[in-house]
Parts: structure tokens; C-alpha cells; sequence
């Protein structure tokens, strides 16, 4: 992990990500973590003054963008939470959003299917099937396995398939063509790099490698 310069500000879109309400730029923000753990937990925590002109846009189930202003790319989250504290006189916000990956988490498979020597490839696809626009990335064809699915959301499916061709998986959801795409593969280690901007009090990333 490497900190230096990062340029980021935060675009606040509508529920289905297809309108942009506002955006806030770095100094706008007092804190900012960012926590990603492969085949684990990802999620976004940022705060800001509750009198901020557009605090009326952060509003739960909202599409957060981390833009990386310098590179041009985003990583979206879900705002899940919102807190508020008073320090003396003033309000401030504590704003908690998970990785678009949890939206997988919320839809659920509502039958019984069993794969007989079937290519995890075709086995992926079933599961999106039920999802939210996900898509398949790279996954491999073979070899061939058996794989029950028993009315279970789509990315426990995901996680149980991951298990049985011992690979892991990863959910992109960044600008296209890696929005809201699957991918089962060997990912090995992964770098996160996280850098402070010069206006923002402190940011932090932490991160783990599920191993077993």
C-alpha cells in the first residue's frame, strides 16, 4: 500500500445510477476510509458538515462514485446509512455506503436448481439471471461440475460457486465496460493504493486477504 497524491471527489447519483445530483469535492469532506477485502467486505465511509448546501442529496440507497479525477475512474457504492452528531454548536454527518456488490445480496434465487457436469460459465449465468443487470466477466469453462443452488441470494450463490472450482470472485462496479460485471478467477494478491488529498483531514484503507 502507497499513499501520495489522490484525486478524488464523490458524485452522488439517484437509486438506478442514471442521474447525477451533485458532487462533493475533496474539501468539502472532513474524513474519508475506504475498506476492501478481496472475497469480503468493501464499503465507503466519508463525513461532512450536516449545513453543507447539498446534505439534502445524501439520502439512503443513493449511488455514491468514488472518481479518481486524475485517472477518470470511479468505483460505485450504496449509501446504507447516514448518522448525525452535534460537537458544541455544530452537526456533522457520518455517511456509510457498501460496494454495488451488495445489491447481489438483496435478490434472491426463489427456486431449487441442480447442475449435472456443467461448465461454471453456464452455472454464472443462471444465477445473474435473478440479479440486477449484473453480467458475467471472465470465468472458466471448464471443468465441468455439480453445483445445487437452494433458494439462496445470488451472491451467496456466487461465494458457494467461487468455492467449487477453488477459485475467488470479484464484483466490479466501475465506469464501463466494468459496471456491475461477475468475475470468477484466480485473483491472487490485490493492491490498493490510497493516497491523501491535501485538503482532506484523513483517509484510510484497509485491507485483508481471505485465505484458508
Amino acid at each position: 500500500m502507497a499513499f501520495g497524491d489522490y484525486n478524488y471527489k464523490l458524485e452522488i447519483y439517484n437509486i438506478a445510477n442514471t442521474a447525477k445530483q451533485c458532487e462533493f469535492v475533496r474539501s468539502d469532506l472532513l474524513s474519508g476510509e475506504v475498506i476492501q477485502e478481496l472475497c469480503g467486505e468493501e464499503s465507503l465511509t466519508f463525513q461532512i458538515a450536516r449545513n453543507h448546501s447539498n446534505f439534502g442529496y445524501l439520502a439512503k440507497f443513493r449511488v455514491v462514485r468514488l472518481c479518481d479525477t486524475k485517472l477518470g475512474g470511479y468505483t460505485c457504492y450504496r449509501i446504507k446509512r447516514i448518522k448525525t452528531w452535534r460537537n458544541r454548536q455544530k452537526v456533522f454527518a457520518e455517511i456509510y455506503c457498501e460496494h454495488l456488490k451488495y445489491d447481489l445480496a438483496d435478490r434472491l434465487i426463489r427456486a431449487e436448481k441442480h447442475f449435472i457436469q456443467e461448465n461454471p460459465q453456464t452455472i454464472l449465468d443462471y444465477i445473474l439471471s435473478f440479479s440486477d443487470g449484473f453480467t458475467r466477466g471472465v470465468c472458466p469453462a471448464s471443468p465441468v461440475i455439480d453445483f445445487d443452488i437452494n433458494y439462496q441470494t445470488c451472491l451467496d450463490a456466487i461465494k458457494c460457486l467461487a468455492e467449487a472450482t477453488g477459485l475467488d470472485y470479484i464484483v466490479l462496479a466501475e465506469a464501463a465496460p466494468f459496471y456491475k460485471v461477475v468475475y470468477i478467477m484466480n485473483i491472487g494478491l490485490d493492491t490498493v493504493t490510497i493516497s491523501y488529498g491535501e485538503n482532506l483531514k484523513a483517509i484510510t484503507c484497509q485491507e485483508s486477504i481471505e485465505t484458508d
